[in-house]
């Protein structure tokens, strides 16, 4: 009979958690976005994961961005959403003629690295962490004992998905 069987996306997404299916959606969306355009956009999006919150912390004590509410969690959130835009851009420009072609395996493996970087920095950064807070096994895995560990290692695969 239709429709009686227990077996469906209702039952499949209830015995996984919130967290898989966000790092799931977020590695192939990455590996798609990889294979369409090349490795250059899994490293441009990497690299802006890691350099935003950094440019966060220092737009807080520039000159000429008082005006801007940085104390407040929805502004701060879009401020740093805009940053990372701004700089998945710039870093795609500047990779746009090293990585243009892309093989399947090195999708996935760039897809991986960039995962991994958008991961650290959304566990590494208290506004994001506030938005949506994963579980305490992703936030053990990357806490900031091994937060130096998965920059290398992302790199290092950045490094292999060139080749």
């Amino acid at each position: 009979m239709i429709g009686t069987s227990t077996l469906g996306v209702a039952a499949f997404t209830g015995s996984v958690s919130t967290d898989v299916m966000v790092l799931g959606a977020l590695l192939v969306v990455l590996v798609l976005l990889t294979l369409y355009s090349g490795a250059a956009q899994a490293v441009s999006i990497g690299l802006a994961s890691l350099f935003a919150p950094v440019l966060l912390i220092f737009a807080k004590e520039a000159a000429f961005l008082s005006a801007i509410p940085l104390d407040t969690p929805s502004y701060e959130r879009t401020f740093l959403l805009i940053l990372f835009a701004l700089l998945a851009v710039l870093f795609k420009l500047m990779t746009r003629d090293i990585l243009h072609m892309t093989a399947p395996m090195q999708a996935i493996i760039a897809g991986i690295s960039a995962s991994c970087l958008v991961l650290l920095a959304w566990v590494s950064t208290p506004v994001l962490a506030d938005w949506f807070r994963f579980g305490p096994t992703i936030t053990a895995i990357f806490d900031a004992s091994f937060r130096f560990w998965w920059i290398l290692v992302a790199f290092a695969l950045f490094g292999f998905s060139r080749m």
